[in-house]
């Protein structure tokens, strides 16, 4: 009975521990993507506000249209 009662005590700390690890991954990963989010919109609203877009086929033009893609794929306004 004793091991029994140990085994449901360790098994409801495990559940408990795995919970709160779950929380706080998510509310770290939502933090990172906050400041990843705020760096790619600031890119992105840079080049859309330069006054010569870069030559098509070019590195800086591929540059500036995958940044333009990441910010909409991660949904980092619009």
């Amino acid at each position: 009975m004793r091991a029994r009662y140990a085994f449901v005590v360790l098994a409801l700390l495990m559940f408990l521990l795995a919970g709160a690890n779950l929380l706080f991954t998510t509310a770290q990963v939502g933090s990172e993507q906050a400041k990843w989010c705020s760096l790619i919109v600031t890119l992105d609203q840079a080049n859309a506000a330069a006054p010569k877009r870069p030559v098509r086929g070019t590195f800086t033009a591929a540059f500036v249209a995958e940044i333009h893609d990441l910010r909409q794929s991660l949904g980092c306004g619009s």
